[in-house]
């Protein structure tokens, strides 16, 4: 996401996690690239909570 965004990469939103909550260790953006096409992104992320 960090080098996406230095490279001038427009975010339609934030990482939403999916799709257990706070538990949740993947993660979905969406961003728009130069031709005005919308792509979404899907990765893992640290679970907010752990057992």
């Amino acid at each position: 996401m960090a080098k996406l965004a230095a490279a001038g990469v427009s975010f339609a939103s934030p990482v939403v996690r999916c799709c257990d909550g706070d538990w949740s260790t993947m993660g979905i953006a969406v961003f728009e690239d130069p031709d005005g096409i919308f792509l979404q992104l899907l990765g893992t992320v640290e679970p907010l909570i752990s057992d």
